[in-house]
């Protein structure tokens, strides 16, 4: 797999993750912010 397929996918879920709930409050925006850098 290439470096974009995993990150891509990785990000997914970690939005998804956001969307359901999955992480604790206040996590949000760090995590929105280190898959914002990871995929520039």
């Amino acid at each position: 797999m290439d470096y974009n397929t995993v990150i891509g996918e990785y990000t997914d879920n970690a939005y998804e993750g956001l969307t359901n709930g999955r992480y604790p409050s206040g996590m949000e925006s760090v995590i929105r912010d280190y898959f914002e850098k990871l995929n520039q």
